[in-house]
C-alpha cells in the first residue's frame, strides 16, 4: 500500500472516487495504483497528474516511491 499516497489524498479531503476522476481513470484503477496492485512503478503520466492533483512536486512523489521500497 502506498500509505502516502492514501495521506495526501485525506489530506486534501478527497476521496478515492474524486481523484480518479481528475487523473481521467476509474475508481478502480486508482485504487489500485494506491493499493499497490497496479503500476508498482508509477508511469510518469501518473506522477505528473498526481503531482496535479495534490499540488505537490513531481520530485517529492518519486522521493515517497523511493522511500516505501
Amino acid at each position: 500500500m502506498r500509505k502516502w499516497l492514501k495521506e495526501a489524498r485525506k489530506d486534501k479531503q478527497l476521496t478515492q472516487r474524486i481523484v480518479a476522476k481528475k487523473l481521467k481513470m476509474s475508481i478502480q484503477n486508482y485504487n489500485y495504483i494506491e493499493n499497490c496492485k497496479r503500476q508498482k512503478e508509477l508511469k510518469v503520466s501518473t506522477i505528473m497528474g498526481l503531482s496535479k492533483v495534490f499540488g505537490i512536486k513531481p520530485a517529492e512523489i518519486i522521493q515517497n516511491e523511493v522511500a516505501t521500497k
